[in-house]
């Protein structure tokens, strides 16, 4: 599965989880949901950067950029107010439209790696 490109979707989510704005969609590798926090570390186009990194830098107080993997918009949305998000947009219109974005394949090997809390089985 390493090898296939799957539509991956950059959303602003608000901090407490109040609403949700679609940047864009892009393709990638199998990646679990992230947070960025440096856009640099996606390796886009530098025009595409400068002008995502503007749209974050203006929101950037009450909310957090994410990446998250969904075959289609209507799986996102429905991913997303399971994660608790209650104000999901019904269309998949996205904020940031420049040419060939929808198809750019994006590079994910130097995106962090979200450490994931499990927990321990004790045995009696």
């Amino acid at each position: 599965m390493a090898n296939i490109n799957l539509k991956t979707w950059m959303y602003l989510g608000r901090r407490d989880k109040t609403e949700v704005r679609i940047i864009t969609s892009v393709y990638s590798k199998y990646m679990l949901p992230v947070s960025v926090t440096n856009v640099n570390q996606i390796n886009l186009p530098l025009l595409w950067q400068e002008e995502i990194n503007q749209i974050i830098a203006t929101n950037r107080l009450l909310w957090e950029f994410w990446l998250y993997q969904a075959v289609d918009y209507r799986t996102l949305r429905y991913e997303l107010k399971t994660r608790g998000y209650t104000n999901v947009p019904p269309s998949s219109t996205p904020e940031y439209k420049r040419d060939f974005v929808s198809g750019y394949v994006i590079n994910n090997n130097k995106l962090l790696k979200q450490k994931i809390m499990t927990a321990k089985k004790f045995l009696s």
